[in-house]
């Protein structure tokens, strides 16, 4: 068996490495960080328009649905490339957290016991594995658009593929 990269893997490899050098610079990363006086949600808006603008928007996603397309080893090599020169994937997960309530403000939490608030304009939350409707419902009597997906739907008859597809249908729609 030859694991080698084919030329054609090669090249795109060095097309990877290409756009990341040219468009993930200095000024990119230090917005990307996070870091004090910085923008986070506008920087990593930004870059996902560079991502746009080349196509590579959705490297998992088949073609026929915005997608690259890409083979297995595409995906692989574009994956490994990004860890390589550093950039973050725009989904940032914080586990333990207690969801209080969402309002104008943002998404009221509590992480081990301290309470905060994460600004937002759009919530996905993916929790448990028990159907519980409370935090739906409550969005809903305010008047909230809402959607119901995955085991907050029916736990009983939970798949997790079903799951991540009925959350990236609706991420699209966002």
């Amino acid at each position: 068996m030859d694991i080698k990269f084919s030329a054609e893997d090669i090249a795109f490899r060095d097309e990877v490495r290409a756009f990341f050098a040219k468009e993930y610079d200095a000024t990119v990363a230090e917005q990307l960080s996070g870091s004090a006086g910085t923008d986070y949600k506008s920087a990593i808006v930004n870059w996902q328009k560079k991502l746009h603008a080349k196509g590579w928007i959705a490297p998992g996603w088949p073609k026929e649905y915005g997608g690259t397309g890409w083979t297995s080893t595409q995906k692989f090599i574009y994956e490994t490339e990004r860890g390589l020169a550093g950039i973050p994937d725009g989904v940032k997960m914080i586990n333990g957290l207690e969801y209080q309530k969402i309002d104008d403000k943002g998404l009221h939490v509590t992480n081990n016991g301290i309470r905060d608030i994460i600004e937002v304009d759009t919530v996905v939350i993916c929790a448990g594995q028990l159907s519980n409707r409370s935090l739906y419902d409550e969005v809903v009597a305010l008047g909230a658009d809402a959607s119901l997906i995955g085991g907050a739907f029916e736990a009983a008859e939970l798949d997790a593929k079903a799951a991540i597809n009925q959350a990236s249908y609706l991420a699209a729609e966002v």
